[in-house]
């Protein structure tokens, strides 16, 4: 038998290709066959075959938290680590794309790690992402378990993306075989970046906002430039002073170290405010009077990129006609390539010029020599490395979260790469990241942990002084409402129920909650009616709530008040590794099924728990016996793999790096000299084995009495 798959429903793709199978093999069909999504004319014109034949389709209904494999763990996250890596190493070996790699046709140092990340770009949530077609494939594979179809030939009709052919191959793989039928349709945005490409859309944006379309239509009619119109308005006049340029994220608190802040490594340095170039990007959270008087506090110089990111008139907004050079990639490659390979790469190149382009042009009138991010997770940051190299500056990505296996999405090619651990650099290694100075500093924000203890103390007396005598804390790693593509709202949810029923029936129980996204809270929640209310009634339950973009108190602050803190995720776990390095008894909920990771295998039973009643009843034992309960939320077998300072000074060893490197350029050295001393000194203060160089060739460190090798070169001490 055969039972039939379709990923999008078309009034075309019926009549052309699955009505016609349908007819073809109906025999051998079973029924009902599945669609993921579909179209209002497509479901009526099925509904209309279905009453003149015996053809029936239906909806596959799949929740992500549902599709596990056989011994029940979550096949998204497997995917992340297993599946999509398999697909990627059958692209590398592609040979068009293998030639075009070996060209580097637009002669960048970084290109070539941009196109890797890029051939999975997008989530998997997106039509258009080869993450969604390798995800359904598992979801077919699922759905055939449940039917008990496992001998059943699986047929897949699904849209056409990038990379078709390795796509079929890792289908074949999973016993299933694809039928491509039509391509995935952009939406109107995408379509116009994809087309257009992304800075370029942005110039135009920006200049219709800004001067009106009747000025932009006499520009071109008289064959004039709107740059120039534009760079006489908004021209940023470069400095004498090298700038460290540092994007705005939702946190400023420049005068609060204690909170959530995109500048802590600049709090714990001696590097000068007016040394700082602040970028705002986000118009939903823009540069506001209050904001712009901290700046203007500490001399910060701000800039828009966005010209809904700034309220105040006198802050410049950047504007940019990114330009890219043509390219006639087949004329460079030997005959008989992949057209369609060619394409895309063309493609990708002529958007990675953009980026150094629109980059270049911010650096230069700016004067930034060093740019400081987290953000990693996509391609933009090996162009906006090319480009400040291209002018002498170094660009340095910092370890934000937690991060425990290689992953594609993670690879970072950047000068330097600030991790909490050297474990990490070995992560990095196996990631294919390309990184010349790995610097490990501990995690970066426990210079927060001794500011918070009295803001701490204040939650928890007030939770004392109404009855609580044993108080935990629960943090949550936020949710979105479609289950189909995330684990939904049910997953955190049943964790906040299960303690909330437990302050209910426990009258000396009190419950901090920190949720990563407060503003949602009660709407996620909202189908537990009265119980949350019931709960706040007690006066034993406190609630974080402040922020705009996320909450501006970190995890610490909930750990420091309570006598266990609980983290309901194995798969992200950012805050429950925070709440541990405070000293708080920390457990770990595998809501997911996560058994892979290290610390499930050392932790279970002790502090990583998959079933609630168990980690209660845990709970109770210490609660009742501390002293024989000493593995209870007990890290130390492992924390040392995370953070070996443990110190509270790991934003300082940061920002006296990047103190350390803007030095140098005040003395006019090259990069290269001044990403070796900076490194040297480390390796000098904290220990040599703090330095690591990753895939990268071995570096030299100099010193008084000559060259001597104290960076560490990953692939000489990596087993």
């Amino acid at each position: 038998m055969k039972i039939l798959f379709v990923e999008q429903l078309t009034f075309l793709n019926l009549l052309t290709d699955i009505f016609p199978y349908w007819i073809d093999q109906r025999g051998a069909l079973r029924k009902p066959s599945y669609f993921v999504d579909a179209t209002k004319p497509a479901l009526l014109c099925a509904k209309i075959c279905a009453k003149f034949s015996d053809f029936r389709i239906e909806r596959l209904d799949f929740k992500l938290s549902d599709i596990r494999d056989e011994q029940g763990n979550l096949i998204r996250l497997k995917m992340s680590y297993t599946d999509m890596r398999d697909v990627h190493r059958r692209v590398l070996e592609n040979k068009t794309f293998k030639n075009i790699l070996g060209l580097n046709p637009a002669n960048s140092p970084r290109l070539n790690t941009f196109l890797k990340k890029q051939c999975f770009a997008g989530s998997f949530n997106n039509q258009e992402s080869v993450w969604r077609t390798v995800f359904l494939l598992q979801v077919i594979s699922w759905k055939s378990r449940q039917g008990h179809w496992e001998s059943d030939e699986k047929v897949f009709f699904a849209l056409e993306k990038q990379w078709p052919d390795e796509v079929r191959e890792y289908a074949k793989q999973c016993g299933i075989k694809i039928v491509y039928s039509g391509r995935a349709t952009l939406d109107l945005k995408r379509a116009l970046i994809d087309r257009i490409g992304e800075y370029r859309l942005k110039f135009y944006y920006f200049y219709l906002s800004r001067y009106g379309l009747w000025d932009l239509i006499q520009k071109i009619l008289f064959n004039k430039d709107p740059d120039a119109a534009i760079a006489q308005k908004d021209l940023i006049l470069p400095s004498n002073l090298s700038k460290v340029m540092v994007n705005y994220y939702g946190h400023l608190n420049l005068k609060k170290p204690e909170f959530y802040s995109d500048f802590f490594f600049w709090q714990k340095s001696n590097i000068p405010g007016e040394r700082l170039v602040v970028t705002f990007n986000i118009p939903w959270d823009p540069l506001d009077e209050n904001k712009m008087a901290e700046l203007r506090e500490f001399r910060m110089q701000a800039v828009s990129l966005h010209p809904k990111a700034s309220l105040i008139p006198e802050v410049p907004v950047f504007i940019h006609r990114p330009k890219a050079d043509p390219l006639r990639l087949k004329s460079l490659l030997p005959a008989g390539q992949d057209r369609d390979v060619i394409g895309w790469a063309q493609k990708e190149i002529e958007h990675y010029q953009q980026y150094v382009s629109y980059w270049k042009d911010l650096f230069s009138r700016t004067n930034t020599k060093i740019y400081v991010t987290w953000y990693k997770l996509d391609a933009t940051h090996c162009a906006i490395a090319d480009a400040l190299q291209s002018l002498g500056g170094i660009t340095a990505v910092y370890q934000r979260s937690w991060e425990e296996f290689p992953l594609l999405h993670t690879i970072i090619d950047a000068d330097v790469a600030f991790g909490f651990s050297t474990a990490g650099a070995e992560r990095e290694r196996l990631s294919q990241s390309r990184i010349p100075y790995y610097i490990a500093t501990g995690h970066l924000g426990d210079h927060r942990f001794p500011l918070l203890k009295n803001d701490a103390q204040k939650v928890r007396q007030q939770l004392e002084e109404n009855g609580a005598k044993r108080i935990i804390c629960y943090l949550d790693g936020n949710s979105i409402d479609d289950s189909r593509w995330s684990t939904g709202h049910e997953m955190q949810r049943a964790g906040y129920e299960f303690l909330l029923k437990k302050l209910l029936e426990e009258p000396s129980l009190g419950l901090i909650l920190k949720p990563k996204v407060a503003t949602t809270l009660r709407s996620r929640l909202a189908p537990l009616g009265n119980l949350w209310e019931e709960a706040f009634k007690t006066k034993r339950c406190f609630l974080f709530e402040k922020g705009l973009l996320h909450n501006s108190y970190t995890p610490a602050i909930a750990a420091l008040a309570s006598d266990v803190a609980i983290h309901g995720s194995m798969c992200s776990m950012t805050a429950g590794l925070e709440a541990a390095l405070t000293g708080t008894p920390t457990l770990l909920f595998d809501a997911e099924g996560w058994p892979y990771s290290p610390i499930y295998k050392k932790g279970i039973g002790n502090f990583v728990f998959d079933d609630w009643n168990a980690l209660w009843k845990a709970c109770r034992n210490y609660w009742d016996n501390p002293s024989a309960n000493n593995k209870f939320g007990n890290w130390s077998e492992v924390i040392n793999e995370f953070d070996q300072f443990r110190d509270g000074r790991a934003a300082e060893r940061m920002g006296m790096f990047l103190s350390w490197v803007l030095e140098g350029y005040n003395a006019g050295l090259s990069r290269e000299t001044i990403l070796a001393d900076a490194a040297e000194r480390y390796a000098q203060m904290w220990g040599s084995d703090k330095v690591y160089s990753v895939n990268a060739a071995p570096l030299l460190i100099r010193t008084e009495t000559g060259p001597s090798k104290i960076l560490r070169d990953l692939d000489e001490v990596a087993p």
